[in-house]
């Protein structure tokens, strides 16, 4: 009589006994325990067995067949180190890129705090130079003075460019100009006979420059307080019609870029023309000592080069301290008349000094306006920072382009 193996087990949970049965078409080596305690294989015998499987106990048992072993749980096993992988070389990446961006501002702020410190040393570098430039020129007042002599020519030591390169890790380049050297843009506006003269030079330079005399009524225009327009001038009626609009100034010119405001007037028109002009207060005198001789051509429609070849040789030793002297020259016999309506002077008041300053990789370049008093004294009225249309030509001329 046969028994059925379900009635020989009651007391096994319904997942033993489907395990019985199916250990009789399974080998027992396909039979995978999964429990809470992990993988174990059950031989046939062990799962007859009832000892430690009652129901009270509420056991868990889950049981799986496998072609293979343990194979599927390694392989998901490996899924899951593998996913694991992926988060840690994306949180590597990202601390990565935050390290990146850290470490290239911290360059970038680094580069600049340090480029900064270069700027501020330039800086006093240049002013430095300043310094210097005014002991120059108080010193040679002081030797004048001595002499009993007050001239100021371009053979004198103020005129010759400094160029030092002893600076610890720097180098500065310091050129002393006479201000007074060209026509005095200021004062034309004025009736008095000796600016008329120097009005009709003025137009006479620009002729010869290739420039229309109309700019010379255009520079009056833009100086003088009323609005009547210039043959050829231009008064805020003309200029506010610009884009953008703007006024005349009404007033001195300041600087001699000024003169680009002017209508139908261009930089490059200028180019040649702006060494030989100055914007200096009216009652400024022309030096003949330093004026070049483009500007020396255009005081007199009779100068010619030979005359002023003959003012060039007689300035070039000890410079020219009066009029007296400026009679003696034989050559200037014809033209000593209308020298004598201009507006010429022995001396000069003001100076211009241009300082380019250097440390490591920074450049600092300075303009001073500087007055010198009648005592001596000198004292700067006017600073400009940075590069101008001045420096092309004095690189040009110092051979440091």
């Amino acid at each position: 009589m046969m028994t059925s193996l379900s009635s020989c087990l009651p007391d096994i949970p319904i997942a033993f006994q489907d395990a019985a049965l199916l250990s009789a078409f399974a080998h027992p080596d396909h039979l995978l325990f999964v429990g809470s305690r992990g993988f174990a294989h059950l031989s046939p015998s062990s799962i007859l067995k009832s000892n430690g499987y009652r129901k009270r106990r509420k056991t868990f048992v889950n049981l799986t067949v496998t072609s293979h072993g343990s194979r599927g749980y390694l392989a998901s096993k490996q899924k899951q180190q593998g996913l694991a992988l992926i988060y840690v070389l994306l949180i590597f990446s990202i601390i990565t890129v935050m390290a990146s961006k850290i470490l290239s501002t911290l360059w970038l702020e680094t580069k600049a705090g340090a480029h900064y410190l270069e700027q501020v040393q330039a800086r006093q570098y240049g002013l430095g130079g300043e310094q210097y430039a005014s002991l120059v020129l108080e010193q040679d007042f002081q030797k004048d003075q001595d002499s009993g002599r007050q001239v100021d020519f371009t053979g004198e030591q103020w005129s010759t460019p400094v160029v030092d390169e002893s600076l610890e890790e720097g180098r500065i380049i310091i050129v002393i100009r006479d201000a007074a050297s060209g026509i005095n843009l200021n004062g034309l506006t004025s009736r008095k006979e000796n600016e008329e003269g120097m009005k009709t030079a003025l137009s006479r330079l620009l002729v010869n420059h290739g420039l229309d005399h109309s700019l010379l009524a255009k520079i009056q225009d833009w100086q003088d307080e009323d609005q009547r327009t210039r043959p050829s001038g231009g008064e805020d009626d003309t200029y506010l019609l610009n884009e953008p609009p703007y006024r005349t100034a009404g007033s001195e010119l300041v600087s001699l870029s000024e003169l680009a405001l002017l209508e139908a007037v261009t930089v490059d028109d200028l180019a040649a023309v702006l060494p030989l002009l100055s914007t200096l207060p009216e009652n400024s005198a022309l030096n003949i000592n330093t004026a070049p001789d483009e500007v020396l051509l255009s005081l007199s429609e009779r100068m010619s080069s030979t005359q002023v070849d003959a003012i060039l040789d007689a300035r070039k030793e000890d410079g020219i301290s009066g009029f007296s002297e400026l009679s003696a020259i034989t050559e200037l016999a014809a033209v000593l008349p209308e020298l004598k309506h201009k507006r010429l002077g022995y001396f000069t008041r003001y100076f211009q000094v241009f300082i380019k300053a250097s440390y490591r990789d920074a450049d600092f370049y300075l303009r001073s306006l500087m007055y010198r008093h009648e005592d001596g004294r000198t004292q700067v009225v006017e600073r400009e920072m940075g590069y101008n249309e001045i420096w092309p030509e004095l690189e040009k001329e110092l051979g440091d382009g």
